[in-house]
């Protein structure tokens, strides 16, 4: 499928060969970039490869929910109006964590790790309009829920395309070249939008988020609430909010320079980075 840089090649369905061991953790990969660059996933250490052992730790994506710029990894100081809300100011609370995990963690590999984009796509689905006291879509919600049709290109990558300062794309806003896993890379995997599947090599039995946007609700009922896509813990399928509590997944990207010493991809004999 068609990516930011090229053309990217997925891993679908109950993978068995796709483990590999880097910088003391143990990760999945879940596609070859455009680039040639090798993505993976977070997937917990040698002795603790299940439940919450497959994530870092456990956030809230954003401490408030009730305005639609909390779906942003980053966000502007005002709502007002889309180009306010989705200015790439201030960190999300997930984004924090991800960034002081990879600066204790993996900033002395920083040699070996691809600077990537990681699409937090907060385009607005077909029809739909901008609003803080009305409930609409974002792009996502079309793609995964209501057309099946996920994709690898970020639609506003000068906007939503997070990348470092080194990077020859993007919009440069990210202080690490870290990120987490889209919705739509979860669908190309085997998840589904609201559908049950848990025999696919993302699935851990452990709700997580993902960087996807899905929707604004605005009501007087029920309440006002931004909705990010995650993967749920109980049967796989993607759903989510940002205030509720989910599991973190960093994912990075392997230089295409990078070498393995030994291993044939599986659990117990993974890719081991030299």
């Amino acid at each position: 499928m068609k990516d930011d840089y090229g053309t990217s090649y997925y891993y679908r369905g109950a993978v068995p060969d796709n483990w590999v061991s880097f910088a003391g953790f143990l990760w999945r990969i879940i596609r070859v970039n455009g680039d040639n660059t090798v993505r993976m996933i977070y997937t917990g250490t040698k002795d603790n490869l299940t439940g919450e052992g497959t994530q870092i730790g456990e956030s809230v994506f954003n401490s408030t929910s009730d305005s639609p710029n909390y779906v942003s990894y980053m966000y502007g100081d005002s709502d007002t109006t889309e180009s306010e809300a989705f200015t790439n100011k201030n960190d999300s609370t997930i984004k924090g964590v991800i960034d002081n995990w990879y600066k204790d963690n993996l900033s002395s590999y920083s040699s070996l790790i691809a600077d990537e984009v990681f699409c937090n796509d907060r385009t607005l689905a077909s029809g739909n309009t901008y609003s803080t006291s009305s409930s609409f879509d974002y792009a996502s919600d079309n793609r995964l829920y209501k057309n099946k049709s996920p994709q690898l290109t970020c639609p506003n990558l000068a906007r939503d395309g997070f990348t470092t300062t080194t990077a020859s794309i993007g919009n440069k806003a990210l202080t690490y070249p870290v990120g987490l896993i889209t919705a739509d890379e979860i669908s190309l995997a085997g998840g589904f939008s609201v559908s049950r599947n848990t025999s696919f090599y993302l699935y851990t039995g452990q709700s997580y988020w993902t960087l996807s946007p899905d929707f604004f609700l605005y009501t007087l009922s029920y309440g006002v609430y931004a909705f990010v896509y995650d993967v749920d813990a109980f049967d796989g399928s993607l759903n989510g909010s940002v205030g509720g509590s989910d599991g973190v997944r960093p994912v990075v990207s392997l230089k295409t320079s990078t070498l393995v010493t030994k291993g044939t991809g599986t659990e117990t004999d993974p890719y081991v980075v030299e």
